[in-house]
């Protein structure tokens, strides 16, 4: 059980870096005025 919970929580974290790290590249990237993040977004 306590495996479960350990395996769990390092994937948590894990998943938790590499989206603090794409969040910083978008706003990177949006400083560069290059939007890559929202694609859905149109440039006006």
């Amino acid at each position: 059980m306590f495996v479960v919970l350990f395996i769990v929580l390092i994937v948590g974290m894990g998943l938790l870096i590499e989206w603090r790290t794409m969040q910083f590249r978008c706003l990177t990237l949006v400083a560069s005025d290059i939007q890559l993040c929202q694609p859905g977004d149109k440039r006006e």
